[in-house]
């Protein structure tokens, strides 16, 4: 209840600060920010008429080892999201901190600090902990989206979002989009914390058309080798903070592979109508061993994730439906086996994981949205029909130029 009056709080008081498009997502182009000192403000929160588990439960999604930032959502009042991100830049050359919480966790980190330099028009290097840009989607948060939940492939397959510290090379040409990056290997799926092995990724997308119409398309491929990483369930309490001990943990120790292809079509028109479509397909692949205090197997895992998003919008009003799924097939060899699919929950369901999501959105000026929204969620062994009533506050707080 606090979390939330102090998010009324701040939206009350906000009306004297400028909007501005969500800055930090800039990173996954080739456009520069604007010259010299700014700082964007996204706040958002949500009342839920159900969680997906109960605060004594962990969230277990059938078939999948989870990790990251994969926290379930809770019933009643929640402030979901707080994000400062203040950008520096001059010439060609910039830096970007972002500080906030997730939805779900219960602390303020950092979440970017990056530093970046446009060698040309269509070469530019970036270095630091930052959100990777393999496809447009994952530097995406509920302030951003027409839905106040994350997508489910996401917390799946990258605990939520891929973050981690590395460097990347990022160019352009005759609308094609190429990329590599290098990680340090520290966050989920790569590892959850302590030593680490280095990832890499390699994207490319094609983009077309301009004003009323764009097209976009592109595929990826992301490669690790985990050591010892945990199978870090959350639960209503969220265990996934520095101080939480599991009993006895299950690691898992390989290599881990994913590989998918997306694409989005947007139109708008000049008398306020709009209309979109955006989806992706992933497919993660495991192979190595699983094993707990007492016991080992050999593991191999194939998860796809489905998704695909549909919006019609005209003036404030925008109607948005999300449709979700996990394929999820896991093959256990040993005298262990058994017993560690049982205790993972490998064998809990014979359903696909899914997840159906209907938003109404309106749009009050520059700064506001309100949303609400219809969820029918089978991430757990329980189908469940919740409704969300959220809003979001975003907008340029700062702005300095020579």
């Amino acid at each position: 209840m606090q979390n939330f009056r102090a998010f009324a709080r701040l939206l009350l008081s906000a009306g004297t600060f400028y909007s501005v498009p969500a800055l930090g997502h800039l990173f996954d182009s080739m456009e520069l920010p604007p010259e010299g000192l700014h700082a964007h403000l996204a706040v958002s929160g949500a009342y839920r008429t159900k969680g997906l588990v109960k605060k004594s439960e962990s969230w277990t999604v059938p078939g999948t080892l989870m990790g990251g930032e994969a926290f379930p959502f809770e019933a009643g009042l929640a402030l979901d999201e707080v994000f400062l991100t203040p950008i520096y830049r001059q010439g060609e050359s910039y830096a970007m901190l972002k500080v906030g919480k997730h939805a779900g966790a219960q602390e303020l980190e950092l979440d970017h600090a990056l530093v970046g330099f446009h060698l040309s028009e269509n070469v530019a290097f970036e270095g630091g902990k930052m959100a990777a840009i393999f496809t447009p989607f994952n530097g995406e948060h509920a302030s951003d989206l027409g839905f106040s939940a994350r997508r489910l492939g996401y917390d799946v397959l990258w605990g939520g979002q891929f973050n981690d510290e590395g460097v990347r090379v990022k160019a352009r040409f005759l609308g094609l989009d190429l990329g590599a990056e290098a990680w340090r290997g520290q966050s989920f799926p790569a590892y959850q914390s302590g030593s680490s092995r280095p990832a890499f990724d390699f994207f490319g997308r094609y983009s077309l058309g301009d004003g009323s119409f764009k097209f976009q398309a592109g595929g990826f491929f992301f490669n690790s080798k985990p050591q010892s990483r945990d199978d870090d369930r959350s639960g209503g309490s969220h265990s996934h903070s520095t101080g939480a001990v599991t009993i006895d943990p299950t690691f898992f120790e390989g290599s881990e592979r994913v590989s998918g292809a997306f694409g989005k079509l947007t139109w708008n028109s000049q008398e306020s109508l709009r209309a979109g479509v955006q989806g992706e397909v992933s497919q993660a692949n495991s192979k190595g061993h699983l094993r707990d205090a007492t016991r080992e197997a050999s593991f191999e895992n194939r998860t796809r994730a489905y998704w695909g998003e549909m919006f019609l919008g005209y003036g404030d009003e925008t109607v948005s439906i999300r449709s979700e799924r996990l394929k999820v097939n896991n093959t256990l060899r040993g005298n262990a086996a058994a017993a560690l699919s049982q205790k993972l929950g490998f064998l809990a369901s014979r359903k696909d994981p899914y997840r159906h999501t209907l938003s109404f959105q309106h749009t009050f000026g520059e700064h506001y949205r309100m949303r609400a929204e219809w969820i029918r969620d089978l991430t757990t062994l329980r189908k469940k029909d919740v409704f969300v009533v959220s809003g979001v506050w975003s907008g340029m707080v700062f702005h300095w130029a020579e």
